[in-house]
Protein backbone atom coordinates (compact mmCIF):
# COMPACT_ATOMS: atom_id res chain seq x y z
CA UNK A 1 0.00 0.00 0.00
CA UNK A 2 1.11 3.50 -0.81
CA UNK A 3 2.26 5.15 2.53
CA UNK A 4 -0.58 8.72 3.18
CA UNK A 5 1.42 11.79 2.33
CA UNK A 6 1.66 13.99 5.30
CA UNK A 7 -0.03 17.06 4.87
CA UNK A 8 0.30 20.31 7.07
CA UNK A 9 -2.20 21.93 8.28
CA UNK A 10 -1.36 26.11 8.43
CA UNK A 11 -3.66 27.43 10.51
CA UNK A 12 -3.13 31.44 10.50
CA UNK A 13 -5.11 34.15 12.76
CA UNK A 14 -5.65 37.27 13.54
CA UNK A 15 -8.19 38.87 15.70
CA UNK A 16 -10.58 35.79 15.77
CA UNK A 17 -11.12 34.92 19.36
CA UNK A 18 -15.33 34.51 18.60
CA UNK A 19 -14.22 31.86 15.69
CA UNK A 20 -10.74 30.15 16.46
CA UNK A 21 -11.57 27.09 18.53
CA UNK A 22 -14.20 25.99 16.60
CA UNK A 23 -11.63 26.21 13.22
CA UNK A 24 -8.42 24.77 15.76
CA UNK A 25 -11.27 21.75 16.96
CA UNK A 26 -12.37 20.92 13.62
CA UNK A 27 -8.90 20.36 12.50
CA UNK A 28 -7.35 18.23 15.01
CA UNK A 29 -10.53 15.62 14.61
CA UNK A 30 -10.04 14.94 11.31
CA UNK A 31 -10.54 11.62 9.77
CA UNK A 32 -6.87 10.97 8.53
CA UNK A 33 -4.02 9.57 10.02
CA UNK A 34 -0.75 11.80 8.77
CA UNK A 35 -0.78 15.43 9.61
CA UNK A 36 0.31 18.05 11.66
CA UNK A 37 -0.67 21.14 12.75
CA UNK A 38 0.79 24.32 12.79
CA UNK A 39 -0.73 27.78 14.08
CA UNK A 40 0.88 30.67 13.84
CA UNK A 41 -0.99 33.98 15.46
CA UNK A 42 -0.52 37.23 13.50
CA UNK A 43 0.02 39.28 16.54
CA UNK A 44 -3.37 39.45 17.60
CA UNK A 45 -4.93 42.12 20.25
CA UNK A 46 -7.91 40.29 21.19
CA UNK A 47 -7.79 36.74 23.14
CA UNK A 48 -7.37 34.86 20.42
CA UNK A 49 -3.50 33.45 20.94
CA UNK A 50 -5.03 32.64 24.57
CA UNK A 51 -7.26 30.35 23.18
CA UNK A 52 -5.08 28.85 20.86
CA UNK A 53 -2.62 28.53 23.87
CA UNK A 54 -5.40 27.01 26.00
CA UNK A 55 -6.19 24.46 23.33
CA UNK A 56 -2.69 23.51 22.47
CA UNK A 57 -1.85 22.76 26.57
CA UNK A 58 -4.75 20.71 27.19
CA UNK A 59 -4.53 18.76 23.77
CA UNK A 60 -3.32 14.86 24.41
CA UNK A 61 -3.97 13.42 21.20
CA UNK A 62 -1.95 11.76 18.68
CA UNK A 63 -1.68 15.04 15.97
CA UNK A 64 1.20 16.89 16.24
CA UNK A 65 0.82 20.85 17.15
CA UNK A 66 3.06 23.81 17.14
CA UNK A 67 2.11 26.84 18.32
CA UNK A 68 3.66 30.63 17.33
CA UNK A 69 2.76 34.31 18.35
CA UNK A 70 4.49 37.00 15.94
CA UNK A 71 6.38 39.55 17.57
CA UNK A 72 4.56 42.13 15.13
CA UNK A 73 1.75 42.52 12.45
CA UNK A 74 3.23 40.43 9.34
CA UNK A 75 -0.01 40.19 6.80
CA UNK A 76 -1.54 37.20 5.79
CA UNK A 77 1.00 35.96 3.38
CA UNK A 78 4.03 36.86 5.76
CA UNK A 79 2.32 34.86 8.77
CA UNK A 80 1.34 32.02 6.48
CA UNK A 81 5.05 31.82 5.35
CA UNK A 82 6.14 31.72 8.88
CA UNK A 83 3.77 28.60 9.31
CA UNK A 84 5.30 26.84 6.17
CA UNK A 85 8.57 27.54 7.48
CA UNK A 86 7.51 25.20 10.82
CA UNK A 87 6.06 23.02 8.28
CA UNK A 88 7.26 19.09 7.36
CA UNK A 89 4.41 18.00 5.40
CA UNK A 90 4.84 17.50 1.51
CA UNK A 91 1.55 19.05 1.15
CA UNK A 92 0.19 23.00 2.71
CA UNK A 93 -3.28 23.33 3.49
CA UNK A 94 -4.21 26.98 4.02
CA UNK A 95 -6.56 27.20 7.02
CA UNK A 96 -8.22 30.75 8.66
CA UNK A 97 -8.93 31.09 11.79
CA UNK A 98 -12.60 31.75 11.16
CA UNK A 99 -13.04 28.85 8.87
CA UNK A 100 -14.27 25.08 9.74
CA UNK A 101 -12.58 22.16 8.24
CA UNK A 102 -15.35 18.99 7.46
CA UNK A 103 -14.49 15.76 9.45
CA UNK A 104 -13.13 14.33 5.64
CA UNK A 105 -11.08 17.38 4.22
CA UNK A 106 -8.00 15.27 3.88
CA UNK A 107 -9.47 12.22 2.66
CA UNK A 108 -10.75 13.78 -0.39
CA UNK A 109 -7.17 15.63 -0.75
CA UNK A 110 -5.41 11.97 -0.75
CA UNK A 111 -7.83 10.90 -2.95
CA UNK A 112 -7.13 14.13 -5.70
CA UNK A 113 -3.54 13.66 -4.84
CA UNK A 114 -3.75 10.00 -6.13
CA UNK A 115 -6.31 10.66 -8.76
CA UNK A 116 -4.18 13.76 -10.82
CA UNK A 117 -0.43 12.64 -9.81
CA UNK A 118 0.71 16.03 -12.31
CA UNK A 119 -1.23 18.85 -10.07
CA UNK A 120 0.70 20.31 -7.52
CA UNK A 121 -1.90 22.72 -6.45
CA UNK A 122 -5.95 21.74 -5.37
CA UNK A 123 -8.90 23.77 -4.32
CA UNK A 124 -12.41 22.12 -3.57
CA UNK A 125 -15.56 24.17 -3.69
CA UNK A 126 -16.94 25.23 0.15
CA UNK A 127 -20.21 25.40 2.33
CA UNK A 128 -20.64 29.30 3.40
CA UNK A 129 -21.69 29.86 6.33
CA UNK A 130 -22.33 32.99 8.05
CA UNK A 131 -21.19 34.60 11.20
CA UNK A 132 -23.67 32.47 13.22
CA UNK A 133 -22.23 29.02 11.49
CA UNK A 134 -25.89 29.00 9.54
CA UNK A 135 -25.13 27.28 6.07
CA UNK A 136 -26.21 29.56 2.93
CA UNK A 137 -25.26 27.71 -0.05
CA UNK A 138 -22.10 26.43 -1.68
CA UNK A 139 -19.59 28.42 -3.80
CA UNK A 140 -18.05 26.53 -6.80
CA UNK A 141 -15.80 29.08 -8.21
CA UNK A 142 -14.54 27.47 -11.40
CA UNK A 143 -11.37 28.00 -13.81
CA UNK A 144 -10.00 29.47 -10.42
CA UNK A 145 -8.64 27.92 -6.93
CA UNK A 146 -9.43 29.59 -3.82
CA UNK A 147 -7.09 29.59 -0.99
CA UNK A 148 -9.08 29.06 1.82
CA UNK A 149 -9.86 25.47 0.45
CA UNK A 150 -6.85 24.94 -1.28
CA UNK A 151 -4.37 22.93 -0.69
CA UNK A 152 -0.52 23.29 -2.49
CA UNK A 153 2.64 21.12 -3.16
CA UNK A 154 5.59 22.35 -1.18
CA UNK A 155 7.65 22.94 -4.12
CA UNK A 156 6.28 26.22 -4.37
CA UNK A 157 7.50 27.54 -1.49
CA UNK A 158 11.00 25.47 -1.80
CA UNK A 159 11.22 27.25 -5.59
CA UNK A 160 10.54 30.69 -5.44
CA UNK A 161 11.38 33.68 -2.20
CA UNK A 162 9.83 33.94 0.48
CA UNK A 163 6.63 35.09 0.47
CA UNK A 164 7.15 38.88 2.39
CA UNK A 165 5.23 40.60 4.92
CA UNK A 166 2.33 42.72 3.45
CA UNK A 167 0.69 40.53 1.02
CA UNK A 168 -2.68 39.39 1.41
CA UNK A 169 -3.20 37.18 -1.24
CA UNK A 170 -1.45 34.48 -1.33
CA UNK A 171 -2.84 32.23 -3.28
CA UNK A 172 -2.59 34.35 -6.00
CA UNK A 173 1.38 34.19 -5.85
CA UNK A 174 1.47 30.72 -6.02
CA UNK A 175 -1.19 29.86 -8.47
CA UNK A 176 1.31 32.07 -10.90
CA UNK A 177 4.53 29.81 -9.24
CA UNK A 178 2.20 26.54 -10.82
CA UNK A 179 2.05 28.13 -13.85
CA UNK A 180 5.99 28.67 -14.01
CA UNK A 181 6.69 25.29 -12.64
CA UNK A 182 4.33 23.86 -15.54
CA UNK A 183 2.55 22.11 -13.53
CA UNK A 184 -1.41 21.03 -13.43
CA UNK A 185 -3.96 22.78 -11.36
CA UNK A 186 -7.05 20.93 -10.41
CA UNK A 187 -10.36 21.80 -8.81
CA UNK A 188 -12.06 19.47 -6.43
CA UNK A 189 -15.62 19.55 -7.22
CA UNK A 190 -16.82 17.91 -3.19
CA UNK A 191 -16.87 20.64 -0.73
CA UNK A 192 -13.89 20.08 2.31
CA UNK A 193 -14.62 23.37 4.53
CA UNK A 194 -17.50 25.35 5.80
CA UNK A 195 -16.19 29.06 4.71
CA UNK A 196 -17.45 32.24 6.87
CA UNK A 197 -18.41 35.70 5.57
CA UNK A 198 -19.52 37.82 8.23
CA UNK A 199 -17.85 40.98 7.08
CA UNK A 200 -14.59 40.79 9.74
CA UNK A 201 -12.07 39.31 7.96
CA UNK A 202 -8.58 40.61 7.70
CA UNK A 203 -9.15 40.77 3.77
CA UNK A 204 -12.13 41.62 3.61
CA UNK A 205 -12.56 44.44 6.74
CA UNK A 206 -16.02 45.61 7.60
CA UNK A 207 -16.94 49.59 6.29
CA UNK A 208 -19.30 51.86 8.20
CA UNK A 209 -18.26 55.22 6.99
CA UNK A 210 -16.32 56.54 3.85
CA UNK A 211 -13.79 56.65 5.56
CA UNK A 212 -13.44 53.00 5.74
CA UNK A 213 -14.30 52.98 2.80
CA UNK A 214 -11.48 54.49 1.38
CA UNK A 215 -8.80 52.94 3.85
CA UNK A 216 -10.41 49.53 2.73
CA UNK A 217 -9.83 50.66 -0.88
CA UNK A 218 -6.21 51.85 -0.53
CA UNK A 219 -5.27 48.78 1.19
CA UNK A 220 -6.34 46.60 -1.40
CA UNK A 221 -4.48 49.07 -4.12
CA UNK A 222 -1.25 48.23 -1.80
CA UNK A 223 -1.82 44.47 -1.59
CA UNK A 224 -2.54 44.02 -5.10
CA UNK A 225 0.94 46.34 -5.44
CA UNK A 226 2.63 43.99 -3.42
CA UNK A 227 1.35 41.23 -5.50
CA UNK A 228 2.85 42.76 -8.50
CA UNK A 229 6.06 43.03 -6.99
CA UNK A 230 6.22 40.11 -5.77
CA UNK A 231 5.01 38.39 -9.32
CA UNK A 232 8.38 40.15 -10.51
CA UNK A 233 10.45 38.62 -8.16
CA UNK A 234 9.26 35.09 -8.87
CA UNK A 235 9.44 35.34 -12.29
CA UNK A 236 13.03 37.26 -12.12
CA UNK A 237 13.81 34.25 -9.90
CA UNK A 238 12.84 31.30 -12.09
CA UNK A 239 14.80 29.60 -14.79
CA UNK A 240 12.85 28.00 -17.08
CA UNK A 241 14.22 24.17 -18.28
CA UNK A 242 15.64 25.19 -21.94
CA UNK A 243 13.41 22.93 -23.90
CA UNK A 244 10.39 25.24 -22.47
CA UNK A 245 10.63 28.11 -25.13
CA UNK A 246 6.89 28.98 -24.24
CA UNK A 247 7.97 29.61 -20.86
CA UNK A 248 10.88 31.70 -21.76
CA UNK A 249 8.28 34.01 -23.90
CA UNK A 250 6.25 34.16 -21.29
CA UNK A 251 8.14 35.76 -18.33
CA UNK A 252 9.47 38.18 -20.87
CA UNK A 253 5.61 39.40 -21.71
CA UNK A 254 4.89 38.89 -17.93
CA UNK A 255 7.54 41.26 -16.74
CA UNK A 256 6.57 43.83 -19.69
CA UNK A 257 3.02 43.76 -18.56
CA UNK A 258 3.50 43.73 -14.77
CA UNK A 259 6.02 46.24 -14.96
CA UNK A 260 2.98 48.55 -16.49
CA UNK A 261 0.46 47.41 -14.01
CA UNK A 262 3.07 48.68 -10.97
CA UNK A 263 2.96 51.53 -12.85
CA UNK A 264 -0.99 52.35 -12.87
CA UNK A 265 -1.32 51.09 -8.96
CA UNK A 266 1.12 53.60 -7.78
CA UNK A 267 -1.07 55.94 -9.46
CA UNK A 268 -4.18 54.57 -8.51
CA UNK A 269 -2.80 55.02 -4.59
CA UNK A 270 -2.21 58.08 -4.81
CA UNK A 271 -5.67 58.87 -6.29
CA UNK A 272 -7.01 56.93 -3.77
CA UNK A 273 -5.82 59.08 -1.20
CA UNK A 274 -7.43 62.11 -2.73
CA UNK A 275 -10.50 60.07 -4.39
CA UNK A 276 -13.93 61.40 -3.97
CA UNK A 277 -16.86 58.76 -3.64
CA UNK A 278 -17.77 58.68 -7.02
CA UNK A 279 -13.86 58.10 -8.17
CA UNK A 280 -14.11 55.16 -5.62
CA UNK A 281 -16.98 53.29 -6.34
CA UNK A 282 -15.40 53.51 -10.06
CA UNK A 283 -12.27 51.86 -9.01
CA UNK A 284 -14.58 49.13 -6.88
CA UNK A 285 -16.39 48.38 -10.03
CA UNK A 286 -13.17 48.50 -12.47
CA UNK A 287 -11.62 45.97 -9.91
CA UNK A 288 -14.17 43.28 -8.96
CA UNK A 289 -16.92 43.51 -11.61
CA UNK A 290 -15.31 40.80 -14.79
CA UNK A 291 -17.87 39.17 -15.60
CA UNK A 292 -15.86 35.59 -14.41
CA UNK A 293 -15.71 37.18 -10.81
CA UNK A 294 -19.59 37.61 -10.31
CA UNK A 295 -19.59 35.32 -7.54
CA UNK A 296 -16.56 36.76 -6.23
CA UNK A 297 -18.69 40.22 -6.22
CA UNK A 298 -20.92 39.23 -4.35
CA UNK A 299 -19.00 37.56 -1.83
CA UNK A 300 -16.82 40.75 -1.54
CA UNK A 301 -20.44 42.55 -1.49
CA UNK A 302 -21.15 40.83 1.58
CA UNK A 303 -18.20 41.28 2.88
CA UNK A 304 -18.13 45.03 2.53
CA UNK A 305 -21.90 45.96 4.16
CA UNK A 306 -22.34 42.44 6.44
CA UNK A 307 -25.40 44.46 7.54
CA UNK A 308 -27.24 43.32 3.80
CA UNK A 309 -25.99 39.91 4.95
CA UNK A 310 -29.29 38.89 6.94
CA UNK A 311 -30.62 35.76 7.19
CA UNK A 312 -33.42 36.10 4.33
CA UNK A 313 -30.67 37.68 2.11
CA UNK A 314 -30.34 36.01 -1.10
CA UNK A 315 -26.43 35.90 -2.73
CA UNK A 316 -25.74 33.65 -5.82
CA UNK A 317 -24.79 30.66 -3.54
CA UNK A 318 -26.59 27.89 -4.66
CA UNK A 319 -28.75 26.23 -1.51
CA UNK A 320 -27.76 22.94 -3.47
CA UNK A 321 -24.41 21.60 -4.63
CA UNK A 322 -24.78 21.51 -8.67
CA UNK A 323 -24.80 18.37 -10.24
CA UNK A 324 -21.47 17.59 -11.54
CA UNK A 325 -20.46 15.61 -14.77
CA UNK A 326 -17.04 15.21 -13.14
CA UNK A 327 -15.29 14.51 -9.45
CA UNK A 328 -12.19 16.91 -10.65
CA UNK A 329 -11.35 19.55 -13.68
CA UNK A 330 -7.56 19.87 -14.21
CA UNK A 331 -5.93 22.69 -16.40
CA UNK A 332 -2.63 22.76 -17.79
CA UNK A 333 -0.90 26.21 -17.31
CA UNK A 334 -0.90 26.71 -21.19
CA UNK A 335 -4.23 27.80 -20.84
CA UNK A 336 -3.51 30.50 -18.82
CA UNK A 337 -0.47 31.77 -20.40
CA UNK A 338 -2.25 34.72 -22.40
CA UNK A 339 -3.33 36.59 -19.70
CA UNK A 340 -1.95 34.40 -16.00
CA UNK A 341 -1.65 38.19 -14.14
CA UNK A 342 -5.26 39.26 -14.39
CA UNK A 343 -6.55 35.72 -13.85
CA UNK A 344 -5.00 35.55 -10.46
CA UNK A 345 -5.68 39.29 -9.56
Amino acid sequence: MVDKPLFSLLIITYNQEKYVEEAIRSALTLDYANYEIIICDDASTDRTFEIEQKIVDEYSGDVHIELKRSEENLGIGGNFYNAFALSKGEWMVMCAGDDISLPDRLKIYEQAIRDNPDSRAFGSCRIIIDGEGRERGFCVWGNYIHGASAFWHRSLFEKFPQIPKGIMAEDALLYLRCFLLGAKVTEIKIPSIKYRIDGLSESNPQCATFGDIKRKNLRLLKNYYNVLLQFKADIESFTPPVREEGLVAFNNAALTRIGGLIAEREEEIHECLDGSLPQLCKFIFRTFSSPHRKTRLKCIAARFCPALFRPNFKLDFPEKLPLQKEKYITYDCREFLNNPIHHCL
